[in-house]
């Protein structure tokens, strides 16, 4: 029978020490065009790409990948420095440029992803959004719909203060 030992067990993927990792982009690859919206290369340029751990809803923790603004740096490693120590879970955080959202802001939502940069309008318009200039996050947005008159967005989506 193999014994382990104190110093494996926190090796097991999930803590602190060894969280699960979500996503391992590279700059380059978080910051490629969006080939359906177009974006100065300045605004490009002004992006960053921070490592994030937080609590996912599986329990354990995660590693996972947020661009933003360089200017909200610090807020913004603050704000998952806050979550964590609260235990708020996310249940992702994966940049939009990766492959399984392809800047596709209704599947990223509908994975309940968590995320901030994203070359796109504003709904319905031309405007580039907040995301597109780095300076908004979305976080969960299965429990933290975007909610204005009778439009929900994701569409089936609840907000839960409990969670």
């Amino acid at each position: 029978m193999k014994k382990f030992s104190i110093e494996h067990k926190h090796r097991e993927p999930g803590t602190m020490e060894n969280p699960i990792i979500d996503s391992q982009l590279s700059i380059e690859e978080t910051l490629r065009p969006n080939p359906k919206f177009f974006l100065s290369k300045e605004i490009f340029e002004r992006q960053i790409l921070l490592q994030v751990i937080y609590l996912s809803f599986d329990g354990k923790y995660h590693q996972g990948q947020i661009v933003v603004d360089k200017d909200l740096k610090s807020d913004v490693r603050g704000f998952f420095e806050f979550l964590l120590d609260q235990k708020f879970p996310l249940n992702k955080a994966i940049p939009v440029a990766d492959s399984r959202f392809n800047f596709d802001d209704a599947i990223s939502m509908i994975e309940n992803n968590s995320s901030g940069f994203n070359p796109r309008p504003i709904d319905g318009t031309n405007k580039p959004s907040e995301h597109a200039f780095g300076r908004a996050i979305d976080i969960n947005p299965l429990q933290n719909p975007y909610i204005r008159d009778d439009i929900t967005k994701p569409k089936d989506a609840v907000y839960d203060t409990e969670q």
